[in-house]
């Protein structure tokens, strides 16, 4: 794999904040952020609080591709970035199988800067992909 990328996490978590106010229509700032990735994961990922003006917060999860190739105007971009193929894959569940417990659903995101927010399903789970390996919920019978 080529050398990743250093990333800035203060213009991240900035990116982050921007999209996410922008998507939901409410100013706010991030905090009590806390770096889950290590140096050698192809995505930087953290998980913060986003604080809104009315007082509300929820927590969140921001990630951000350490690709030194991404490009965000690229005809093959789905193929070279998995970033891009897991946020068109979180966007197509939402848009077609809400409520089904698919996984975390995408927030927002900065597309130009490589930069998704997405809901924190809480600290319990030791990756997001977790809802996905799981045995599926049953539904209890007539339904």
């Amino acid at each position: 794999m080529s050398q990743l990328r250093t990333v800035d996490v203060q213009e991240i978590l900035a990116r982050a904040g921007e999209a996410l106010a922008a998507a939901c229509g409410k100013m706010l700032k991030l905090g009590n952020v806390e770096v889950l990735s290590n140096d050698d994961r192809r995505n930087f990922i953290a998980r913060a609080t986003a604080h809104y003006v009315d007082g509300s917060a929820r927590s969140v999860i921001v990630k951000a591709t350490r690709s030194p190739t991404y490009n965000p105007t690229a005809a093959n971009l789905l193929q070279a970035s998995g970033l891009a193929k897991e946020w068109v894959a979180c966007a197509f569940l939402a848009a077609h199988a809400s409520g089904r417990g698919h996984g975390s659903a995408l927030l927002a995101g900065d597309v130009a800067k490589g930069v998704v927010v997405f809901e924190d399903l809480g600290k319990h789970l030791p990756s997001l992909v977790d809802p996905f390996s799981r045995e599926p919920r049953r539904r209890p019978s007539g339904r």
